[in-house]
């Protein structure tokens, strides 16, 4: 992960990541990234433009890719610790993008969605890179969302084999022009265990745009994926001018 979390207290909470005053913050977000390594490194500062009790969540940028997410959380005069953890626990959850796990059940695509106020949210389709769609061709039923294909991957099976192993099917489906009707255009089955990687891409540049995708969880019907990096959007993304220039929503 290039980039940390950013962190930003009021001056009121500024007491809070002090180790000489008891404080356990930084202690119980080492915790966090201990058990879970995929959450990307936190660098935590004070921000005087906040109010005394509140806090800032974002993913820290740079001149190429501007601060992304950054979210502020209100808190009082009692918050403690605790009341932070529960606000990042919040952040990443509302951000799964940047908490780099999902969970993902039978019938549901291999997606992404990123919410855009008042822009529409966009859609990102993970591909197998060995299977990779047309990503410049942009298809939605709503209007409001935008994808970065017309093809879409669906978890259509996930049983258990054995003590360890899960059988896995997914299928690929296309949008027809014509009809707007969905078609299967291939089915794959993979046998998995925890601990085990899946390559996808989510654009056709499989060296920009491959993602490893780490299996945390397997259970009848559901399966928990941990991703190495945070997805990016190319933009403008318009079908009838594609420019390969990433930048951050």
């Amino acid at each position: 992960m290039e980039n940390p979390i950013l962190l930003e207290l009021g001056y009121g909470l500024i007491p809070l990541v002090d180790k000489e005053k008891g404080s356990i913050l930084l202690e119980d977000i080492s915790a966090l990234r201990k058990n879970d390594p995929k959450i990307p490194k936190f660098r935590i500062q004070d921000n005087m433009q906040l109010e005394p009790f509140q806090i800032s969540i974002g993913l820290e940028g740079n001149i190429e890719k501007p601060r992304f997410a950054s979210e502020v959380f209100s808190l009082d005069e009692k918050a403690d610790a605790s009341t932070i953890m529960d606000c990042i626990l919040q952040y990443f959850e509302k951000h799964p993008q940047l908490y780099l796990r999902k969970h993902f059940r039978t019938g549901e695509s291999l997606s992404f969605t990123f919410e855009r106020p008042s822009r529409g949210d966009f859609q990102i389709n993970l591909m197998l890179p060995d299977y990779p769609t047309f990503w410049n061709r942009s298809y939605s039923f709503d209007k409001e969302i935008k994808s970065n294909c017309n093809y879409a991957y669906f978890i259509t099976e996930v049983s258990k084999y054995s003590d360890e192993v899960y059988k896995v099917e997914i299928i690929n489906t296309s949008v027809a022009d014509y009809d707007n009707r969905y078609y299967l255009a291939g089915r794959f089955k993979f046998y998995l265990k925890i601990g085990d990687t899946l390559n996808f891409l989510y654009y056709d540049d499989a060296e920009k745009y491959q993602v490893k995708a780490t299996v945390v969880n397997l259970a009848n019907n559901t399966i928990d994926l941990s991703f190495d990096k945070c997805i990016e959007i190319p933009t403008p993304f318009l079908e009838s001018n594609i420019s390969n220039r990433c930048n951050w929503f």
